[in-house]
């Protein structure tokens, strides 16, 4: 029996640089499904755990829901939730400048504007007042901004604002 012979392979064969090629591709299967659970948890659209945030004020008098990763140019909501008898509420000049305010509603009884800070008068009830805002974003980027009631300290919120 003839011994067997070894014939060269037409494609040259480098192992090392093949198992760093395996690497960059397990790695970039990795970042793609850290991509889909980040877009799934509402980082980067609507719905998800992450998609909405409430804050309360210290004392319990305030109650906001807002989003805290936006997009610019896509429609927002802000939602203020003031205790039974409290019917006065400051929003920052921070927030009207890097927001367009598309809507208010309920329409506030009276609005004010003194040292940078937009005054909303509402209109009392027996329950809890409500405010829903429709804002669209302008800016861009992280953007910090207060809500201010008479008398006590402001609640600061932050947000960040996708292109």
């Amino acid at each position: 029996m003839a011994p067997p012979t070894q014939e060269s392979l037409p494609i040259h064969e480098d192992l090392g640089l093949q198992r760093w090629i395996w690497r960059c591709e397990r790695l970039g299967w990795v970042l793609l499904g850290l991509f889909v659970a980040l877009a799934l948890a509402g980082l980067f659209a609507s719905g998800g755990p992450w998609a909405q945030a409430t804050r309360v004020s210290p004392d319990g008098q305030l109650k906001v829901t807002y989003e805290p990763f936006q997009r610019r140019g896509a429609p927002a909501t802000l939602t203020l939730e003031l205790a039974p008898g409290s019917t006065r509420i400051g929003l920052d000049e921070r927030l009207v400048a890097d927001w367009t305010v598309e809507a208010l509603y309920p329409q506030p009884q009276r609005m004010t504007s003194s040292d940078g800070v937009l005054w909303l008068d509402l209109v009392s009830g027996t329950g809890p007042s409500r405010l829903h805002l429709a804002l669209r974003p302008d800016a861009l980027g992280a953007v910090d901004w207060r809500l201010l009631r008479p008398g006590q300290a402001p609640l600061t919120l932050s947000t960040f604002i996708y292109p």
